[in-house]
């Protein structure tokens, strides 16, 4: 058995040659799923409000802080390739 985990789903395929065996039930289940849209959206706000913070540490020459924000926006923007995949 192997498993492949994603966005609050977990999907459990029988170790067998070729292709892991996916049900026309559970395609029309991910096609209806608005999860990944609906965290884009939030993603995409939180960008704009972490590019803010960046602007203003970078301004006021907080560099610790504007170092910070790089990493927490280099994670988001991590997350969102995976979303749009």
């Amino acid at each position: 058995m192997s498993e492949v985990k994603g966005m609050d789903h977990r999907t459990v395929y029988p170790n067998r040659p070729g292709r892991p065996q996916v049900t026309v039930e559970e395609m029309l289940q991910a096609f209806r799923s608005k999860r990944a849209e609906q965290r884009a959206r939030v993603l995409r706000l939180e960008i704009d409000y972490e590019l803010a913070v960046l602007y203003e540490a970078l301004q006021q020459g907080r560099t610790e802080e504007a170092d910070a924000c790089k990493q927490r926006l280099r994670n988001m923007r991590l997350e969102m390739m995976q979303l749009e995949m």
